[in-house]
């Protein structure tokens, strides 16, 4: 009920706004006097007594919380405003480190750069075989080439009819396969870039390229041969983008759990190198074949796969 009006009610629910203000320094009234007697003056002083000394430790209470409020205010200020500028500061060591780490790239990309104009200017394909991939992309019709640097496979491919498409200068392979529509191409001949990066982007790649490939088309890929010591151990490393050397029948196995049936390894370049075998000791001859397959085996495979 109102105090001005107790005939009407307020809704204080309904409208709190406008009914806060009333508790709010609003006077509490405790009348401690008593008028029974004999005992009315007695129990109205100890009342008295009772409520002054309850007033005074309410106050004191209510002093002491309204200083620590206080405190606690200023101390979240404090922590606010020191947290703002670490965080600054923070941020501004997390943006220095980005731009030298990106400085740092891009100078590693440069030197790459470098590196691979420098060794580019010899034919790294040179006295390889192209016929055994040109002879299994015959009669095919649209075949995609990743890298067309192998001068006799580009025109063993165009002797034999096959249109070739590559794929654009300073594009991704990535970016060039999503663009490609399901079963558009017969066949797919994977040759540098696309198998330098890791592991699991070569997966990646072979899934996609397995989407824009037509049932029964064949694949191949081209690779170093890594288990040749000659190979991966000097060769390889020549090319600055490769990451790891990687054997040819690890690339088996990721065209095999990327969906594609692996056919057969082939060498289309063997080494120049190699020890004689022509001795009369049977052991000698043996440990002589041995030797030549770990340090002059075949320096280009071609992995043959078919979707």
């Amino acid at each position: 009920m109102r105090e001005d009006d107790p005939n009407r009610f307020v809704e204080e629910l309904r409208e709190p706004l406008a009914a806060l203000p009333r508790y709010f320094g609003a006077e509490i009234r405790y009348d401690h006097r008593s008028r029974r007697l004999p005992f009315g003056p007695a129990v109205t002083l100890v009342r008295g007594s009772l409520v002054r000394l309850l007033r005074w430790w309410l106050l004191a209470a209510l002093e002491r919380q309204d200083r620590v409020n206080r405190l606690l205010v200023r101390a979240l200020e404090q922590l606010d405003e020191r947290s703002g500028h670490a965080l600054d500061e923070r941020l501004a060591t997390i943006e220095e480190t980005w731009r030298a780490r990106d400085s740092a790239e891009r100078a590693e990309l440069l030197e790459s750069t470098a590196i691979a104009q420098a060794f580019a200017a010899g034919d790294r394909f040179a006295g390889a075989d192209s016929a055994p991939i040109v002879e299994r992309m015959r009669s095919r019709g649209r075949v995609l080439v990743s890298d067309l640097s192998w001068p006799a496979l580009a025109k063993g491919l165009a002797d034999a009819g096959v249109a070739v498409e590559g794929i654009e200068l300073g594009r991704s392979i990535d970016a060039h396969l999503r663009a490609l529509s399901d079963a558009s191409f017969d066949a797919a001949v994977l040759v540098g870039a696309p198998l330098q990066g890791t592991l699991g982007h070569v997966a990646v790649v072979l899934r996609q390229l397995r989407r824009v490939l037509a049932d029964g088309a064949p694949l191949a890929l081209v690779v170093p041969n890594a288990d040749v010591l000659s190979v991966g151990a000097r060769d390889l490393w020549r090319d600055p983008g490769v990451r790891r050397p990687v054997p040819p029948r690890l690339y088996a196995q990721i065209a095999e759990l990327a969906g594609f049936h692996v056919d057969e390894v082939r060498t289309l370049r063997a080494s120049r190198q190699r020890l004689s075998e022509d001795v009369a000791d049977p052991q000698l001859a043996a440990n002589m074949r041995v030797l030549n397959e770990l340090l002059f085996g075949a320096d280009i495979c071609a992995i043959v796969a078919r979707r």
